[in-house]
């Protein structure tokens, strides 16, 4: 009978175990970061030239981190030299929430940016307008966020849509147009 009793405790505390493990697990579910994000550029294009795209991320909920790292995931896609966070000489996909004295910790409501660039176009835009499909299509940039808090850690996939940059793509090539009819070549 001892034997049977013994049976029963095991299985009771493999089954607590479980039922411990789900709840944490359950627990860093609802704390995992909730984050908005937006690639805007009012002065170039989906390409990267012309201006300086800003991938802009902001923690919306539920906590404040103690670090955050984003890692770029769409193609060709890099974070440009020369600002806070980004590696020099590495491979500039990824970049840390840092200023000149390391890490920062990242509260709710906090936005910052990072100047990114896009891949390189096919075709050389002083050549005339863009010919039908020489732009790489950028509509979203996808990134993972590695985010930390205490011992928790996520990672969190989040889409960055591009917004205003397309915009200036069809005035350039309109503004090209009209150069092109005043003047009668493409002004370099």
């Amino acid at each position: 009978m001892a034997f049977i009793a013994a049976g029963v405790s095991l299985l009771g505390a493999a089954s607590a175990k479980r039922s411990a493990h789900a709840d944490e697990q359950m627990l860093q579910d609802q704390r995992t970061p909730e984050f908005d994000a937006l690639v805007e550029d009012q002065n170039g294009n989906n390409t990267g030239l012309g201006g300086t795209p800003l991938l802009m991320l902001q923690l919306v909920a539920p906590q404040t981190l103690d670090s955050v790292e984003v890692e770029l995931l769409t193609p060709g896609t890099l974070f440009t030299a020369g600002q806070y966070g980004v590696e020099a000489g590495a491979s500039r996909r990824s970049a840390t929430l840092a200023n000149s004295m390391g890490r920062l910790p990242m509260a709710v409501g906090t936005e910052t940016r990072w100047r990114i660039a896009f891949p390189e176009p096919e075709v050389d835009p002083d050549d005339g307008p863009d010919p039908a499909g020489s732009l790489p299509p950028v509509d979203t940039v996808q990134l993972v966020v590695h985010a930390a808090a205490g011992k928790a850690r996520w990672d969190v996939l989040v889409n960055a849509p591009v917004d205003a940059v397309r915009k200036n793509r069809r005035y350039r090539a309109q503004w090209a147009e009209l150069h092109k009819q005043m003047y009668g070549k493409r002004e370099r």
